[in-house]
């Protein structure tokens, strides 16, 4: 047998198991005592429960350094999608907790993707390198993206499940550098 077709078994079986770790994961996500949990820790913190839990709409963006990212990308990890703008001051005001938030938590396997409604990228670029914001920022310019969450209001925030499901919205700018108990039980 060549390296070849060794090297392509091993990958379908790394593959296999992979998604069998995912499918067990998801099967223990969503048992009943599970989503209790999560729900009475998601009112803790101030972040109203989905129920029932709805698909989140699939997207792709433009970031501020020109590559492009899709939530779908984020499959099998848990996702805080925050929607804001450069003028909007709620929005700067939570900006700083949100990074620490990025720093704290990626590494656990929460990734943070802002979606900025401004309609320009100069003032988002300008605005990040005068905080020091490392975490994805996505430009939607037109809005169509916040249309579509029915972000009207911002800032707001989604919790999107590793299988892409949103479980939780948080209206308005919080201190999201206080939120290691909602991720410990995610």
């Amino acid at each position: 047998m060549d390296t070849t077709m060794r090297t392509g078994k091993k990958h379908i079986v790394f593959s296999r198991m992979i998604a069998l770790g995912l499918a067990m994961t998801m099967m223990a996500v969503s048992t009943p005592a599970v989503a209790a949990e999560l729900k009475q820790i998601l009112s803790q913190h101030g972040i109203q429960a989905i129920e029932p839990e709805v698909a989140a709409s699939d997207f792709k963006l433009p970031t501020l350094q020109g590559s492009e990212i899709q939530l779908s990308d984020t499959a099998g990890r848990w996702v805080l999608l925050t929607f804001f703008a450069t003028w909007c001051g709620p929005c700067m005001h939570e900006m700083p907790s949100l990074q620490t938030f990025h720093e704290t938590h990626h590494q656990q396997g929460v990734d943070l993707l802002a979606v900025s409604t401004d309609s320009s990228a100069a003032p988002v670029r300008t605005m990040a390198r005068k905080m020091g914001i490392t975490f994805p920022i996505l430009m939607d310019s037109d809005g169509a993206i916040a249309q579509s969450y029915k972000a009207s209001s911002i800032p707001v925030s989604y919790l999107v499940s590793p299988e892409g499901k949103l479980v939780g919205i948080a209206r308005g700018a919080r201190d999201w550098s206080k939120m290691q108990r909602l991720v410990d039980t995610l």
